[in-house]
């Protein structure tokens, strides 16, 4: 919600919440330090949240593996944050040359 109205320049839907996140505190193993270094065993809350707010703001990807069936996009059109996904080698993701991958279909399909 908060990149739609961002995009046509004023609240479109006034009685929704643009971002809306919920984080238990009773999780045992977060860290809640502010320097980027979680002892191990830990998740670092600060990055927890930053990684969902971006979310929230429309930063998605359509990347998806189940089993041994990968696909990505909609409506054969990857989604602009595929475009920079790498595996650890560095090989890019939408490079059919190394990965054959199929394409997600649209509904309409």
């Amino acid at each position: 919600m908060a990149l739609s109205n961002a995009l046509i320049g004023s609240n479109g839907v006034p009685a929704l919440h643009d971002i809306n996140a919920n984080f238990n505190s009773t999780y045992g193993n977060w860290y809640y330090g502010t320097d980027q270094n979680p002892p191990g065993g830990t998740y670092d809350l600060v990055s927890v949240i930053m990684h969902e707010l971006g979310h929230g703001l429309g930063f998605s990807g359509s990347m998806t593996m189940t089993g041994a069936s990968d696909a990505w996009g909609l409506s054969g059109d990857p989604y602009a944050y595929d475009r920079f996904t790498e595996n650890g080698s560095g090989q890019d993701l939408l490079n059919m040359h190394f990965f054959q991958i199929p394409r997600l279909r649209s509904a309409c399909n």
